[in-house]
């Protein structure tokens, strides 16, 4: 029996005994069996320490969970909501990295083990926090756990970042290719996958459009090859998203792309335990130009990445319930991002209601943690300018100018009843010239007669398909509106302001209206003291505003 360490007392065998098993990724799970084994046999020594077996449990939530993000393990968080009920009395790892490869989940289960006498066995050392030696020795393997687990990371990205600068591919090669000698790609060997790679781009330069490009595969029983190995090939039922990826694919032009995307440590991970990512900016990408046999030209790439702009469906932001007018309208014409809405404080008006306030603002560096405004607006300013823009438009033309066009109206009314009238009278007297030929046309002259008789029924039908088409698609007069119809279009000229602020007109549908009429407005500096509103409309219209810039709280951020 193997001997028992002194920092185990009685109370500590009294209480639960845990071995905490983990491994950072699926594949290591499937693949590195062996790290599995040799933890969970750390039961056995607990057994042999004077454990009751049935005391002895085993955590394995998070196989296959990665320990660098804090607070993202839900069975590290068990384990620590068990020690705080003062249930465990050792936690067991094969060694510090199992248990975390971060400080704050390393302070967290420091502070709770010293709180509650829970002892650490790591490396066949055992850790107790509430003697101060120990507790630093053991946080100092637990740090340099944490150090090494972000050097090798660190070192291995850059070595990944230097073979890629040097043409060597280190990731994955699409569909279509396979991996070759020295980090290059070759042409799949298969002549099954060329020929469907090179259809979904030949397809989509016919038809253009991806949604389009799904139907005609599917419809034609045509699937997308996956390989698994150099010797499997599955074929899956075309999607518009997969489809999509290739279609945006700068690899079958015979570029290498490396860098496209990092990790996302401030997001949580996937259900799986992957690790989000986020797309880099293009500028930090490494691009390697005829790294690989193409399956189309660059210049052919190109068009399709037009085309694929010029047909995207561009998804406004949601309107919300706030008096903003222009929220999901405005644009920022230096980082070509939507200009967020908030609402910071509130206003008293004249009869002491509270308000908020709204304003607009582009904060392009929001997701590093800068707090550098590119744009800041005052809502009530902007909206009060582009209001104005819509009244005009929304107002209805003068009572001179619909009498005018009524008149137009009743007066191209009146030639298209006489070009129809123009044309049957032209198609019956057709009919009856040819009748009139056939019937003196003698007997003997055969061939004369069919050229007759066919003359004649080319001009019958051609005047039945005349008299078909005026039935069902009648001439309708225009509508000639009468002096009471006058008098109401005069006030609802007059009245069209007071319409627009009326209180039974909720906020949500002005800006409904604003979104029927307007399909984006890009602010655009033009100096540290002025701002262009470009107004696009929903016909194709544009239309420009010079305003003012005021309340802009830091330094203009420069598109890079």
């Amino acid at each position: 029996m193997t001997t028992r360490p002194s920092q185990i007392t009685p109370l500590h065998l009294t209480r639960i005994a845990v071995v905490y098993v983990r491994q950072s990724s699926l594949t290591q799970v499937l693949h590195n069996t062996g790290s599995t084994a040799l933890q969970r046999d750390l039961a056995q020594l607990l057994k042999e320490w004077g454990w009751d077996p049935n005391l002895v449990i085993v955590i394995d939530e998070d196989l296959g969970v990665s320990g660098s993000l804090p607070g993202q393990r839900h069975g590290f968080n068990t384990l620590l909501d068990r020690m705080r009920a003062g249930q465990i009395g050792i936690v067991a790892v094969t060694d510090s990295s199992r248990l975390s490869r971060n400080l704050p989940d390393l302070a967290r289960f420091a502070a709770v083990a010293a709180q509650t006498d829970v002892l650490l066995l790591q490396g066949g050392q055992i850790v107790d926090f509430k003697d101060p030696n120990s507790e630093f020795v053991g946080l100092i393997l637990s740090m340099n756990a944490v150090r090494e687990n972000r050097t090798r990371a660190d070192l291995a990205k850059q070595a990944r970042r230097k073979k890629a600068e040097a043409g060597v591919a280190t990731t994955r090669p699409p569909t279509g290719y396979v991996k070759g000698p020295h980090g290059t790609w070759e042409m799949d060997p298969d002549e099954a996958v060329r020929t469907a790679v090179k259809l979904i781009f030949d397809k989509y330069h016919e038809l253009r459009s991806a949604a389009a490009l799904c139907r005609y595969l599917r419809s034609h029983a045509i699937g997308l090859p996956r390989r698994r190995s150099l010797t499997r090939v599955e074929w899956v039922d075309p999607s518009k998203s997969e489809l999509l990826r290739m279609l945006h694919d700068e690899a079958y032009a015979g570029t290498y792309v490396y860098g496209r995307r990092e990790v996302a440590h401030d997001r949580p991970p996937l259900p799986c335990g992957e690790l989000r990512t986020r797309l880099k900016a293009p500028s930090q990408w490494i691009y390697v130009r005829g790294h690989h046999e193409p399956y189309l030209s660059a210049e052919a790439w190109a068009r399709i990445q037009d085309t694929l702009a010029a047909t995207q469906f561009k998804r406004h932001p949601p309107a919300g319930p706030g008096n903003a007018l222009l929220q999901g309208l405005l644009r920022c014409g230096l980082h070509d991002r939507y200009i967020s809405t908030v609402y910071p404080y509130r206003l008293s008006t004249p009869v002491n209601e509270r308000r908020r306030s709204a304003q607009y603002r582009c904060s392009p560096g929001a997701n590093t943690g800068r707090t550098i405004f590119c744009l800041y607006l005052t809502a009530s300013r902007i909206d009060a300018l582009v209001e104005a823009e819509i009244l005009q438009t929304l107002s209805p033309p003068s009572i001179e100018h619909i009498e005018s066009l009524v008149r137009e109206a009743l007066k191209e009314h009146e030639i298209l009843l006489k070009r129809r009238a123009d044309e049957l009278r032209h198609a019956e007297r057709a009919v009856a010239d040819a009748e009139r030929f056939l019937e003196h046309t003698e007997s003997g002259f055969v061939n004369a007669r069919r050229r007759m008789l066919q003359r004649y029924d080319s001009a019958l039908r051609h005047l039945e398909d005349l008299r078909t088409s005026h039935l069902l698609k009648p001439l309708v007069p225009p509508l000639v509106p009468s002096a009471e119809e006058v008098v109401a279009l005069r006030r609802l000229t007059d009245s069209i302001h007071i319409l627009w602020r009326h209180p039974m007109v909720s906020p949500i549908q002005r800006k409904t209206i604003a979104r029927i009429v307007i399909k984006q407005i890009r602010v655009i500096p033009t100096s540290p003291s002025r701002l262009r509103l470009e107004i696009e409309w929903a016909s194709g219209v544009k239309s420009e505003l010079e305003i003012p810039r005021r309340g802009t709280p830091g330094p203009v951020a420069q598109k890079k």
